[in-house]
């Protein structure tokens, strides 16, 4: 008995499973009709788009008739349009909307001028002071990818009963996606509070698409061929990048020669070399072995006959003066600094003391401003 129990209890569970994953497939008997009529009916724009007539070679969507049940025809969702100039009726076909700009061939980052005119009756109001302020969206759950650069342009003008805003706006936006859709929002009043305030509602343009180059070949899609707009979009290339490779080219080759000169000079260095490049070659050995091996005294001798002889042109007699008429040089820049090298190397040299850390990185130091660098070197 209780094995009938459970088997009977498994076939139930396999039974509501079984139904359970065939049911879409019931409800897609009519291709889709159900949720397609379900989600035009559940939309109710705001703003009508006036739709331009399809080409001649292009049939109009078939719509089902509610009536006939026998031969069910599924539902043609109209697909979205994209004009260079998109024109729409909004807030229950009083206020129209003309939204015009390049709706191709941008890349991310683009300033995009975008221009929108609206014509609104004088019983509305429409309020463009958040818009000057760089806002695009009024209520918190309305996102748009797209921020203003600069401030808008904005003409107002009266006509036939109607007040008509020119406004030209530039965004931009740094989404990675071939298709972007533009739209903002604006406060509007239809009517006015027992107060006599008018009551502000939120205006939402239509949106307005836009194709981003991404990857390349993306702003095609849909792109019309117009005059002037007959190929493919190439990639745009400023005119900057030319100039800028050539001296990148200019400025990177000669670094392969320089450093080949430099470690020939160094590692071998010819017979005719120059005073200041001996000099600082000789000085760069003994710096180079005193990091390697630790400072000891012959670093230090070493270093005092390169000074001595270096600049016992400039200063006669330097390479065999003592400390105490090394002090006695004129007082002058280069001949302080002189003092303040050989005033360290004596210590070490005469008095046989060890320079500190920090003496020792100020030696260095100065000795680097004495004997500088060749540029071969």
């Amino acid at each position: 008995m209780t094995r009938f129990v459970w088997t009977l209890a498994a076939m139930m569970l396999l039974s509501g499973a079984a139904l359970t994953a065939t049911a879409p497939a019931y409800a897609d008997d009519n291709s889709g009709e159900a949720e397609a009529r379900a989600a035009i009916e559940a939309l109710k724009p705001f703003c009508k788009i006036e739709v331009p007539a399809p080409a001649r070679d292009e049939p109009k969507p078939v719509t089902a008739n509610p009536g006939d049940t026998a031969t069910p025809v599924p539902v043609v969702v109209p697909r979205t349009v994209v004009v260079p100039e998109m024109k729409a009726t909004c807030a229950d076909d009083k206020v129209k909307v003309v939204i015009s700009a390049r709706h191709f061939g941008w890349q991310v980052g683009d300033v995009i001028p975008i221009n929108l005119v609206f014509t609104v009756p004088d019983a509305i109001k429409l309020n463009t002071d958040r818009l000057m302020q760089g806002k695009l969206t009024l209520a918190p759950d309305f996102k748009t990818p797209f921020e203003t650069v600069g401030k808008p342009i904005i003409r107002v003008a009266k006509k036939d009963g109607a007040t008509i805003y020119d406004v030209t706006i530039e965004v931009r936006q740094f989404e990675i996606k071939p298709v972007l859709s533009f739209s903002m929002q604006l406060p509007f009043s239809r009517e006015n509070l027992p107060d006599g305030s008018p009551k502000w509602e939120p205006f939402t343009t239509p949106a307005y698409l836009l194709f981003n180059s991404v990857d390349g070949g993306y702003e095609n899609i849909d792109r019309p061929s117009t005059l002037g707009n007959g190929a493919p979009m190439l990639p745009r290339t400023s005119w900057a990048v030319p100039a800028m490779w050539i001296v990148i080219v200019l400025l990177m080759l000669p670094w392969p020669l320089i450093a080949m000169v430099r470690y020939a000079n160094r590692r071998r260095a010819g017979k005719s070399m120059s005073r200041d490049a001996a000099a600082w070659l000789a000085m760069h050995q003994a710096v180079q072995s005193g990091r390697q091996i630790g400072f000891g005294v012959p670093h230090y001798n070493r270093m005092d006959e390169v000074l001595r002889k270096y600049f016992g042109t400039q200063y006669p007699g330097l390479e065999g003066k003592t400390q105490t008429e090394i002090e006695d040089m004129p007082d002058e820049p280069r001949a302080n600094l002189l003092k303040s090298v050989f005033r360290k190397l004596d210590r070490v040299l005469v008095d046989r003391k060890s320079l500190s850390a920090a003496e020792k990185a100020q030696l260095l130091t100065e000795v680097d401003q004495l004997i500088k660098r060749p540029y071969t070197m």
